[in-house]
């Protein structure tokens, strides 16, 4: 028997196709179905029967994993006992989208997982209520299809349905990440380059290191400054590609005024290191650049109890700079001697949290 086609505009969230797909998921059937990528074929990962007959229909290796797809991320919070933060944070970056991370399951297992860019799709996930694995829509060796016809024409009479969602946008399939807590934070694995550059995937994921005083404009630009400075000296790169080594380095302060450059003194303090503060322009810490930080170096625990005021879950993220748990007091208004006593405090302090980072 033929496979039947069932035309589906990628923004109709509510045509009873999406359900019925849905349905011979869950009862154990093939479903060919879009995304902004490629197309795919979706099945119940838990139905044994259904695994092997997908691995049949495609000619496809048995020791290939399958990708579960989900209909947003919140649903990963199922799959995982936890998810590092470099995951979080490519997940809130680019989810939904193309990209497929590969994550240590519940039971230790690294599974791939996918909130595709397509709303169609993700309704279909919904109405499945099951756990949907997906496979690209081609045999085994043969390029991914783009359109439902070329799903059709391959899989006539394989599959039960195939959802017709119009053409891919992007023609190209996922980029698949894997992140483990073995790893650096900073640096996820690129498993398979695919529609998102490499260098996205590395600011995206970079660990962010968050250094914050008071006013923004002599300890935490020179604390920042000099952690650019040693990171580039470990990786033997420029401040500017510390990225793509899996870093971000950024300050603020808990009372600045916006748009304030960097004092007299600080810039000098600066130049003894061979750091340059001409750039910086103060900001006050948000909750965004709390929440987007995985370290937050604070002067003094008065800043430290300012920033919890109004996040106090990232408690276990914001820290004394100072390793003893010190303060590094404030040296605005006591002259150059005090900011070079400082500048050197806080370049001491840096090289021992160097490995800390």
């Amino acid at each position: 028997m033929r496979t039947r086609v069932v035309r589906v505009d990628e923004k109709d969230t509510a045509s009873p196709h999406l359900a019925e797909a849905g349905r011979i998921v869950r009862e154990g059937g093939l479903v060919g179905f879009p995304t902004e990528t490629v197309y795919g074929i979706a099945l119940d990962l838990r139905d044994e029967e259904a695994v092997r007959r997908l691995y049949r229909v495609k000619g496809r290796p048995d020791h290939k994993p399958i990708t579960v797809h989900l209909p947003d991320a919140e649903a990963l919070r199922d799959h995982l006992r936890e998810m590092p933060r470099a995951a979080w944070k490519l997940a809130r970056t680019f989810w939904p989208g193309p990209l497929t991370l590969v994550l240590d399951d519940r039971h230790g297992r690294p599974t791939g997982f996918r909130v595709p860019d397509h709303a169609a799709c993700r309704a279909f996930l919904r109405h499945a209520a099951c756990v949907v694995g997906g496979t690209s829509a081609n045999l085994s060796g043969d390029e991914p299809a783009t359109d439902a016809k070329t799903v059709a024409e391959t899989f006539d009479g394989l599959l039960d349905l195939v959802i017709d969602g119009g053409p891919c946008r992007h023609q190209v399939a996922s980029t698949v990440v894997r992140v483990t807590d073995r790893v650096r934070s900073g640096a996820p694995e690129i498993l398979r380059e695919g529609a998102i550059p490499p260098e996205e995937i590395a600011d995206a994921a970079a660990k962010s290191l968050l250094f914050v005083c008071s006013g923004n404009t002599c300890r935490s630009p020179l604390a920042a400054a000099f952690a650019r400075d040693l990171l580039a000296r470990r990786f033997q790169c420029g401040s500017e590609e510390l990225a793509s080594h899996g870093y971000r380095v950024a300050s603020a302060g808990t009372s600045a005024r916006r748009g304030e450059t960097a004092s007299a003194a600080a810039h000098a303090a600066a130049r003894a290191w061979n750091c340059d503060l001409t750039a910086h322009r103060a900001r006050n810490v948000t909750p965004s650049l709390v929440e987007d930080a995985d370290d937050i170096f604070v002067m003094t625990a008065e800043q430290r109890a300012s920033i919890l005021a109004f996040t106090p879950e990232a408690a276990t993220r914001v820290r004394l700079l100072d390793p003893a748990g010190k303060d590094i007091p404030d040296p605005h208004g006591e002259g150059d001697d005090a900011y070079r006593a400082a500048a050197e405090r806080i370049h001491r302090v840096i090289e021992q949290r160097l490995d800390d980072f």
